[in-house]
């Protein structure tokens, strides 16, 4: 008869719905698993696109206060004189006689992080000569190279023939390696 109900028949079925129930819950175990590992790895992701993001000013910055001035195939004075910005701090030398004491990497703890340290000497002082036309213009300018990419051991004030004149003893700048396609 069809209407009856067998006792295998109840059995495999009981089987086959808790075959069913089993396969259910693997599968909905596997999928909430999944889930978790891509919301951790959507999380994971957003941190640290949050972490590039607020870096992104820092590069910018970086980029202005450390120029671009040493070709990778040797010293560039010229770059090496644009990158000390004295024009700007008001400062006039003479490139006639500038010439390069040293050229070394940046590292820090052992670990070079992308800076060439460029010491430069003028003529036959002990450093660097730089001129203003008056003592007050001479004072502002050297105040204006207290500059993060600048380094100076020794400064000496004197006035030469009506002239101001500073004399910058160890005066290394440090630049960025020049970077194929910088515009810097």
């Amino acid at each position: 008869m069809l209407g009856s109900k067998s006792p295998a028949g109840l059995i495999v079925g009981a089987v086959l719905g808790a075959i069913i129930v089993y396969s259910g819950w693997v599968a909905s175990t596997g999928m909430r698993q999944a889930a978790e590992s891509q919301s951790k790895a959507l999380d994971n992701f957003r941190a640290w696109l949050s972490a590039y993001e607020a870096l992104l000013p820092v590069e910018g910055q970086w980029r202005e206060t450390f120029r671009s001035g040493i070709d990778s195939r040797g010293q560039d004075l010229v770059e090496v004189a644009r990158s000390l910005r004295l024009d700007e701090a008001g400062l006039s030398f003479s490139d006639v006689g500038l010439r390069s004491k040293s050229v070394e990497s940046v590292a820090w703890e052992g670990v070079p992080v992308g800076l060439v340290r460029t010491c430069v000497t003028g003529g036959d002082s002990d450093g660097l000569r730089v001129t203003a036309s008056t003592m007050a213009e001479l004072m502002k300018g050297i105040s204006k190279l207290s500059r993060k990419d600048i380094e100076i051991d020794a400064i000496t004030t004197r006035v030469d023939k009506g002239i101001p004149v500073a004399v910058l003893s160890g005066l290394c700048v440090l630049v960025r390696p020049e970077e194929t396609g910088d515009a810097t």
